[in-house]
């Protein structure tokens, strides 16, 4: 499940990143183009602009500049993936345009460095509408990257941090995908350097010191978060594939590079560095991602210090957008515990009840956005060996199945393969359920290799 400040942290960004509007050419200015351009009518904008063109020579790169920023401003406003992506398309084409003219940024400078920074954003953006999203990210950052550094430091800060942020959601992307067990150490290397290079363009915006406080705290802010993210990937490492990593920060071993990663995060003093604003505005946050950094800390050592400390963290975020994430972290506290037989919470959370943290998930508000609680409570009843695990599972894959994220995905085959064990664990001696469930197996695929095997043997005892 993605902690919500996440979403709320890019809104942030895209209201103190906000591109500033160039001077215009005086007749430009007057065209009923720009008029249109101006009251938010970018469809009209883009007929009036493209008719203009022809009629004006020596100010094409003006108008090319804002056709593009008219399509760019149409794609922002699109509900469906496929026509903002197209019209991201068409903006990238007339920024291009508008940057092919020699002498955009000796009579525009503005104009020639918001082109530059708005093609990276044209990458980024289809991007976030699932549209081969680590290759766009790829091509956005090396996009930002080649920004011409002769540019106002405004917005050096920003491409830096653009950069960073598209190799962070390039590496967050590589980690849900990439991290099955017995993974390569080629993607675990690989995942490591898309997290290491965001790390390196957030510290170069905390290197301009005319950033605004700000855009300083929400890029403290991201250099924690890449802490988290590479913790969470030593955090599953296997100590054999460790060996094999290439990362100079590793530690001694998994457990004890985890341990010291999130060791390094205080989101709390972070926030304690800055206004009372910023601290009333997003002090609940960091109390929240606090709180999920101690929790898995726990998930390694579990010690119950660690848990109580992530549970008073918890204790003291009362914003009611969090109320569906904190039942979601309490389930994770009981849900990962090395005493199960005897354990009254991790009774509580397998019942098909609002005993159940996870069950709360699919009966409270906004319960329609976490159909993970489905498969969490699927999992917790396939290690209680309940057949109630089958229905939640079965919701899970059922509402997942068209689902193209890549932690939804690997989610979705352990629920495939649990599901089965509980299927098959019910009807040992139902032989039509047998066959059912040997059809279904026949048609499971998963890329995970051990789950791969156990499916295979699974498949055989259909059959004895």
């Amino acid at each position: 499940m993605i902690r919500k400040s996440q979403s709320i942290f890019f809104k942030i960004l895209c209201i103190l990143f906000v591109i500033p509007q160039a001077a215009r050419a005086q007749e430009f200015i007057k065209s009923q183009g720009m008029l249109y351009f101006n009251q938010g009518n970018y469809s009209a904008a883009v007929t009036e602009i493209n008719n203009w063109i022809p009629a004006h020579p020596g100010e094409e790169a003006m108008a090319k500049y804002y056709m593009a920023e008219a399509f760019y401003n149409i794609a922002m406003t699109e509900r469906q993936a496929r026509s903002a992506r197209q019209n991201f398309v068409l903006a990238h084409q007339y920024f291009q345009e508008a940057l092919s003219y020699s002498d955009l940024k000796r009579k525009y400078d503005k104009l020639y460095y918001s082109s530059q920074l708005k093609t990276g954003w044209c990458f980024f953006r289809r991007a976030e509408t699932g549209e081969r999203p680590v290759d766009l990210l790829n091509v956005a950052y090396n996009s930002f990257r080649s920004f011409d550094l002769g540019a106002p430091d405004s917005l050096k800060l920003q491409v830096h941090f653009l950069a960073g942020e598209s190799r962070y959601r390039a590496g967050l992307i590589s980690r849900f995908d990439s991290f099955w067990p017995g993974t390569s150490p080629e993607k675990v290397n690989a995942t490591l350097s898309l997290f290491r290079d965001s790390e390196q363009s957030y510290q170069k915006v905390l290197q301009i010191s005319s950033g605004s406080e700000g855009v300083r705290f929400i890029t403290e802010i991201r250099l924690a978060d890449v802490k988290y993210e590479l913790g969470k990937i030593y955090q599953s490492v296997e100590e054999s594939l460790f060996r094999r990593i290439q990362d100079d920060a590793k530690g001694p071993s998994a457990r004890e590079t985890a341990l010291a990663l999130f060791g390094e995060i205080d989101y709390p003093a972070i926030i304690g560095k800055y206004k009372a604003g910023l601290r009333s505005s997003f002090g609940e946050f960091m109390r929240y991602d606090q709180g999920t950094v101690l929790l898995n800390k726990y998930f390694i050592t579990f010690d119950q210090n660690d848990k109580q400390a992530a549970l008073d963290h918890f204790s003291k975020v009362s914003s009611g957008i969090y109320e569906n994430e904190l039942r979601f972290r309490e389930g994770n506290a009981d849900h990962n515990t090395d005493q199960i037989d005897g354990n009254d919470r991790f009774s509580a959370l397998v019942q098909n009840d609002r005993r159940s943290f996870y069950f709360q998930l699919l009966s409270g508000p906004g319960a329609a956005e976490y159909l993970e609680g489905y498969f969490w409570l699927g999992s917790v009843q396939f290690i209680a060996n309940r057949s109630t695990g089958i229905d939640n599972l079965e919701s899970f894959i059922r509402r997942s199945i068209e689902r193209t994220e890549p932690r939804i995905s690997a989610l979705l085959e352990y629920a495939q393969y649990w599901r089965s064990v509980l299927f098959l664990e019910a009807n040992r001696d139902n032989r039509g359920k047998l066959r059912e469930l040997k059809q279904l197996l026949m048609n499971f695929d998963p890329r995970n290799q051990e789950l791969a095997e156990e499916k295979d043997l699974l498949l055989k005892l259909t059959q004895l």
